[in-house]
């Protein structure tokens, strides 16, 4: 369980940045298709806002609770 709670917040940072990649190459270069629709875009936007500022929170979190 320790394990899982240690990674999960380094999954998600690695997620997001993978899904910011993603809303940057479809804005680029629109043909790629990868999102369609600026509802959607911007609810993306702010999910990987708010994953990226949870997961480093978490890891600060982790690193101070391991010293």
């Amino acid at each position: 369980m320790k394990f899982v709670r240690r990674a999960a917040p380094h999954i998600s940072l690695i997620i997001s940045a993978m899904m910011l990649t993603f809303l940057i190459l479809d804005r680029f270069n629109d043909a790629m298709g990868f999102l369609r629709g600026s509802q959607f875009k911007a609810l993306l936007l702010l999910f990987v806002a708010a994953s990226a500022l949870t997961s480093v929170l978490l890891i600060i979190k982790n690193y101070r609770d391991s010293e």
